[in-house]
């Protein structure tokens, strides 16, 4: 219990003068003693023991004996049994049964979450690369999910987020082929649905190089020229609007790439 929702509930009970003050502050301080005698305990105790008292938790914490199982694949040499663990982590967290109501939907958002992180800590280091796939695979399942959730408190929105980022910095790290990022980032921005890799060739700029984003200048001009001259939709709009090349991808954001269009006079 945190000390301000301490002096709350003291407050509630006729407690807020001086001496509730005085109680939180050495409930705070009994709190700070247990968990450095707790420690200090632990450092006397051997390997064993402690490998035993860990292993009685995540027999009844299935989530902590996920965590377990993916890092002792992350600290082996098999590349597979690490990407079996962790995109099976992911799937089983992303997974909805039913429709997930206002009251679950902070627990399904925080498991999703613990999974996430487990790919963050791998994305700066040798497996950059199989995260750069996996982070990518999350985004689709998050996506997948968001239908079928109560998100007024826009959990997903933050997940999927939190999913981006995670793959941007093991691209950092992974350094991929320009060329075929260029084409998964193309694609992704155009065909996504929540705007999750909204801007990337800006975000992606370093990893892209002038080579990939070259590439991506000419699949934002291939896709410019398949539209007519003035799309009918869009016909009353201002000369200075711009037409979206489609949902989720605003041409504005290569005006500067794109040829010129006519507008109506109007």
């Amino acid at each position: 219990m945190s000390g301000l929702r301490a002096r709350r509930v003291l407050q509630a009970h006729g407690g807020g003068g001086s001496g509730g003050d005085a109680a939180v502050a050495s409930g705070e301080a009994d709190s700070g003693d247990t968990l450095a005698r707790v420690r200090g305990y632990l450092r006397t105790r051997g390997v064993d023991a402690l490998v035993g008292m860990i292993m009685d938790m995540a027999e009844r914490d299935p989530a902590l004996l996920r965590k377990l199982e993916i890092a002792t694949a992350a600290a082996g040499t098999d590349d597979k049994a690490l990407e079996s663990q962790l995109r099976g982590a992911i799937r089983d967290a992303t997974r909805i049964r039913g429709f997930v109501d206002y009251r679950r939907a902070p627990g399904w958002a925080a498991g999703v979450d613990a999974t996430l992180g487990m790919l963050a800590e791998l994305a700066s280091g040798p497996r950059a690369a199989l995260v750069v796939e996996l982070a990518d695979y999350a985004s689709t399942q998050i996506e997948r999910a968001v239908e079928n959730i109560d998100d007024s408190d826009g959990y997903c929105t933050a997940l999927l987020t939190h999913a981006q980022r995670i793959h941007l910095a093991a691209c950092r790290t992974a350094k991929p082929d320009p060329l075929a990022l260029a084409r998964d980032l193309f694609l992704r921005e155009t065909e996504g649905t929540y705007d999750t890799f909204f801007g990337a060739a800006a975000q992606y700029a370093e990893g892209l190089g002038e080579e990939g984003l070259a590439e991506f200048r000419r699949l934002a001009r291939e896709a410019w020229d398949k539209l007519p001259a003035c799309p009918q939709l869009i016909q009353t709009f201002p000369p200075s609007a711009k037409c979206r090349l489609s949902r989720g991808w605003p041409a504005t954001r290569t005006a500067d790439w794109l040829p010129s269009r006519r507008w109506p006079a109007h």
